[in-house]
């Protein structure tokens, strides 16, 4: 018995596919989002902003797997659960190893743009439900 062929879909697959590896990820994009405010520029500006996004990244992540394992386990299921919360937990080390870098700045190098920081009201709110000027 033969199956048929699945049709081609130009946005997929290595061989001829339009979606590269860049589009899929969405770089220009994302590459664009770290735009240090300070004038002049600061150099550790990039290092905070970078830091930060990833740091927002990570806990978009932690959200999707925690609800995933949560809703599988009301359903009764023990397997997949365990394999999300054991990839939190691997995740929360990464975010504990992450201090290791933004500590690499100094006090003094953070004063030179905090005073950006300090304009924007502490009611605005990020997609994550964090104040957008609290720290991570």
């Amino acid at each position: 018995m033969s199956h048929p062929t699945p049709a081609y879909d130009p946005r997929f697959g290595e061989q001829g596919g339009l979606l590269t590896y860049s589009d899929y990820l969405r770089l220009t994009d994302l590459l664009a989002a770290q735009v240090p405010e300070s004038d002049p520029a600061s150099h550790d500006e990039l290092l905070f902003i970078t830091i930060h996004q990833v740091y927002e990244l990570w806990f978009k992540l932690l959200l999707s797997e925690l609800t995933d394992a949560r809703d599988r386990l009301l359903a009764g299921e023990t397997y997949l659960p365990r394999i999300r919360l054991e990839r939190c937990h691997v995740v929360e080390r990464v975010l504990i190893g992450q201090v290791d870098v933004i500590d690499t700045m100094t006090p003094q190098d953070f004063l030179v743009f905090r005073t950006k920081l300090a304009r924007r009201p502490a009611s605005s709110r990020c997609s994550s439900g964090r104040s957008s000027s609290s720290p991570a």
